[in-house]
């Protein structure tokens, strides 16, 4: 939660189709009014999209913070799929667990382990994404892979750095 501060979209383009992958600031329970504000932007969100991913982390056994997420996942109109991440960290009785510990907080469309960093069920997951989404125009230039100018993109990496690699808070400005 509150490594992504604003909606950005990522445009993956194929012959067939463009996958716009809208990637919110994370659902969580808020603490102060930005908490509040970032969980406004990213309820809205679901009200956009044609396919909600939960995403969860494998490796960390999910939680009451993760039930509250569920819930608000349960309420939105998109097909909605269940994504672990981070199997190459865990192995597949770990993968199952954490799956029936999240599916008992919503009831999901489907689910999918993966690994990004190992490319494992990545293209799966774009496959199934796929399936699910309404024929329609494309909403973006074919050679354009994000609608954040390339500003914005430097400060997340680098906030993302920030929030990794300090015990301090970090100022929000």
């Amino acid at each position: 939660a509150q490594t992504t501060r604003n909606r950005i979209s990522a445009i993956y383009n194929t012959p067939d189709m463009q996958l716009v992958l809208v990637d919110t600031p994370g659902l969580h329970k808020p603490v102060d009014a930005l908490g509040e504000e970032l969980n406004v932007s990213a309820l809205n969100s679901l009200k956009d999209v044609d396919v909600v991913a939960m995403v969860v982390d494998g490796s960390a056994v999910a939680g009451r913070g993760d039930e509250w997420v569920a819930k608000h996942v349960a309420k939105a109109q998109g097909y909605k799929v269940l994504v672990v991440t981070k199997a190459d960290l865990i192995d597949q009785p770990r993968a199952q667990a954490q799956v029936d510990r999240v599916t008992k907080f919503c009831s999901f469309d489907d689910v999918i382990v993966l690994s990004a960093r190992e490319d494992f069920n990545v293209d799966a997951f774009v496959e199934l994404v796929y399936r699910h989404l309404p024929e329609g125009p494309r909403w973006f230039p074919e050679d354009m892979q994000t609608d954040q100018p390339i500003e914005v993109m430097i400060a997340e990496v680098i906030r993302e750095k920030a929030l990794r690699n300090t015990r301090d808070e970090v100022p929000h400005a």
